[in-house]
This record gives C-alpha cells, structure tokens and sequence, in this order.
C-alpha cells in the first residue's frame, strides 16, 4: 500500500566543524520522502549587527550546510528563538544557501504563517510552525520573524488547515529547557490544538527527549531534543519516523547518541521513551514540575528580576547602594538591558509558567 514517509528530528547546532554523521543515521533519513528539522540560528558570517536581547546568542557553523545536505532534509523549521539572533542580513545570507529547502514559520506575516503541503500518492500532508514568544517572534515593526504560537490568527488557521490537508502536522518550538516532562500549561495548550484539527505535534527547544501521548485521535510529542548541538553536547536525541496512508498513519522512533562527536543510532531500546512516557501521568509529574520551576525561579529568574528590574526591593541595604551605582555607571544601555529583562519575563510563557508555578501553586 502507498504511503508517504516522513522523519523529524530536534534541533540543529553546529558550532565547530569536526562532527561526523554515522552511514545508520544518513541511511535512516534516506528512507524517508519528507525529511524535516528545526535549524536552531543562522550562520555567523561576523556581520556584528546582532538583534537587541538577552540571552545567548547562537552562531552557527558554515559545516550545518553540509549537514542538512548529508540527511537529504527538504522542510526545516524556523519557528524558533534564536533564528534571528545574527541579524535580518545574516538570516537573509543564511536562507540564499540553503537554496530551494522549505521553510516553515519564518518570514513576513503571509510566510511565517503558511501553510506548507506535501502531496505524493493521493496523500495530502500539511506543515505549519510555530514558536514560543522570544526576540524572533514577528511583530509589526520586525521585517521578518517567527509565527508565534499564540498569535489570534492562529487557532483559526489551524482549523482552516485541516480542511485543505488529509494530516497536519504542527511543528512548536516551546517549553522548559532541561526538563524531562512538558509543563502542564504546554500539555494542556497542546490537546486544544488537536481539539482544532491537527493531527500530530512534533515539539522542540526543551534540549532534552520528553515523552508522548496519544490524545483522542492525535499524537503529541512534546520534545524531540537535539539532534546535534554542539561540540559539548552528549545528550539523547528522538528522530521520529511516521508512514502517512489515505485514512490513517503509523510511527515509530530512534534514539540518537553522540560519541567522540560521532551521531549515532542507538541499538532498539524503548525502555528510555517508555519511562518518560511514564512520567507524564505518573504520580511524580507534578513533583517533578514543582521542584523545576521552583529552583529554576530561585537560581534564575527571581535573580535576574530582583537585580536588573526591581532593585528597590532588595531588602540587603549594601546591595542597593550597589545596585544604585552600578546602574549609574553603566547608563542607558544597562537601563536597556533592564527593560528586556523584564520583557522576556513577561512575555514568554513559559518563563511566565515557571514564574507563576513557583510563587503560587502548591501542588
């Protein structure tokens, strides 16, 4: 029987030029007629015009080509929060080479928001994209940028989409970095849009391999990991491979390692994925959740807050003196710093989540 095979992969980051891509996992990608990954930033090309935020700046490696070109991928996402972090000019440079490659949730409002379809046997498959609010979210005053997620076109075009499309997948980049579960804000965001007509969710940015659940007829994969990002990355990756006939669709999944900087599938093992499973309706979930968002607020975001935004309620008197002559030392562009900081706290959601989590819910 006729079908279309698809593969996805987390995030791609190259900062160095020595990794290899073993023949299992180049041969794996080959297999497959739409072959998608979500490209993390462009390509340094040291233009200096770098976009006002806080947070790392991600330069990218020339080697990512040569990657992309390797594994045959045809659809990359975009939707992300460090596609812009180079600069309109080096986004520009970086999308002129990857030539006639699709790409999904990036561009002006018409672009970001597109519907991509893939038709091969009678099997319409459509694409859409969509980030958490970051830096590179589109707004009106940005010539380009990512679809955001939470955009009020969105719920809309969702439902839209599935009319035109016999599947659609939704990509999102969104979620708590580091953590092996999805908060329960992004469970609960994730079942609405299958309630809108998608079919499956392919998540990404959490860093690291979140479990999946099955939701009414739909599939959620909260967090794919890295498929490579960077040299000191040694964390597990999930390429998920799913067969698309008329009425009805199958997958299946590979752990990627790294060794030596070598990416590599690992030997048949579902006992990893099969625990993280466990975990999202496990008695531990909301534990597991608590004890995150709780140390995160602390070590993180509550410092940030206390030192660059409020200050006047450092109750450590010394600590304010400080503050107070920092900040007129450091002038304008600290007050500028200050004010993303702030921004960033409240507008991104899940650090809005973990802030509300940690202050708020006991459970």
């Amino acid at each position: 029987m006729n079908c279309i095979k698809t593969v996805f992969a987390g995030d791609l980051f190259c900062d160095n030029d020595s990794f290899e891509i073993s023949n299992k996992v180049v041969d794996f990608f080959k297999e497959h007629d739409l072959r998608c990954g979500n490209l993390e930033g462009t390509i340094d090309f040291d233009d200096k015009k770098n976009i006002l935020k806080v947070g790392p700046i991600l330069k990218q490696n020339e080697k990512v080509l040569s990657l992309i070109k390797k594994l045959k991928i045809n659809y990359l996402n975009l939707a992300n929060n460090h596609i812009l972090d180079n600069g309109y000019e080096s986004c520009e440079k970086t999308i002129r080479l990857l030539g006639r490659i699709k790409l999904l949730g990036f561009g002006d409002r018409k672009n970001a928001y597109k519907l991509h379809v893939f038709k091969k046997y009678n099997i319409k498959i459509g694409l859409l994209s969509f980030s958490e609010w970051s830096f590179s979210t589109l707004v009106k005053e940005n010539k380009c940028g990512s679809a955001w997620i939470n955009d009020s076109y969105v719920n809309l075009l969702i439902s839209e989409a599935k009319k035109k499309v016999d599947f659609l997948i939704i990509n999102i980049h969104a979620g708590a970095e580091n953590l092996c579960v999805p908060l329960p804000e992004w469970k609960e965001k994730y079942k609405e849009i299958i309630n809108l007509g998608a079919d499956i969710i392919v998540g990404h940015h959490p860093h690291v391999i979140q479990g999946f659940e099955k939701y009414k007829k739909g599939l959620i994969f909260y967090s794919l990991g890295n498929f490579y990002f960077g040299k000191n990355d040694i964390s597990n990756g999930l390429l998920l491979s799913i067969k698309f006939y008329k009425k009805k669709f199958i997958f299946r999944t590979k752990i990627i390692k790294k060794e030596n900087n070598i990416i590599l599938l690992e030997k048949e093992n579902n006992k990893k994925l099969e625990k993280l499973n466990s975990l999202i309706k496990g008695k531990k979930y909301y534990q597991i959740v608590k004890k995150y968002c709780k140390n995160n607020w602390k070590n993180q975001i509550k410092r940030y807050i206390e030192f660059f935004v409020i200050g006047v309620y450092i109750k450590n008197i010394f600590l304010i003196i400080v503050k107070r002559i920092f900040d007129w030392i450091m002038g304008k562009k600290f007050n500028r710093i200050k004010n993303l900081y702030l921004v960033h706290s409240i507008m991104n959601e899940t650090n809005r989540f973990i802030i509300y989590r940690a202050i708020f819910i006991k459970k």
